[in-house]
């Protein structure tokens, strides 16, 4: 087993025993990063989609959905990108993060030209 594989499996056990509060969230993003920094973008958004789905809106999510989107959007995968972050636009309890993911949807909509 890699180094890589060792540190994710490490952040994996974490995960699984950690709360779902803003240091799971962070647990999520540190996972993805270094599966997408190894080229491993397709797991790098599956930890993510999964933080989407096991933590509750209210903790602080929001760093998952602009994280979601990010690597989308790295892959060129824009309308996938829109869509997620509009769905997290919809999810989020109001806070300054929902701003975050608010600003780059509509980024990534005024450059597909879809603003109107």
């Amino acid at each position: 087993m890699g180094e890589i594989e060792k540190a994710i499996n490490t952040l994996k056990e974490g995960m699984e025993k950690i709360p779902p509060d803003k240091a799971l969230v962070t647990l999520y993003i540190l996972c993805s990063n270094i599966l997408s920094q190894s080229g491993q973008y397709g797991r790098a958004l599956d930890i993510i989609k999964r933080g989407i789905k096991s933590i509750p809106p209210d903790k602080a999510i929001s760093d998952l959905y602009y994280k979601a989107g990010e690597l989308l959007i790295q892959n060129g995968q824009n309308q996938e990108a829109i869509s997620i972050l509009k769905e997290g636009i919809k999810k989020i309890p109001y806070d300054k993060g929902v701003c975050t993911v608010y600003t780059q949807c509509c980024e990534l909509l005024f450059k597909g030209g879809e603003l109107a």
